[in-house]
């Protein structure tokens, strides 16, 4: 398991708690964005790496 899908796997479940997005899907149906736990779980992640969003999502 790489560092990335560690960090990931700890961070998703405690960014739903904060959020009350549980049950909701990441990206829910109808285009209309994304849902909040999983914006905080890229910053969350965006910080980790210390690196810019672009390259968070690169990394992905």
């Amino acid at each position: 398991m790489t560092q990335i899908s560690r960090f990931t796997g700890e961070i998703v479940p405690i960014s739903q708690r904060v959020t009350g997005d549980g049950d909701e899907s990441a990206a829910p149906e109808g285009g209309g964005g994304f849902a909040d736990y999983a914006l905080v779980s890229l910053h969350c992640l965006r910080i980790y790496l210390d690196t810019s969003y672009r390259m968070t999502i690169d990394l992905l």
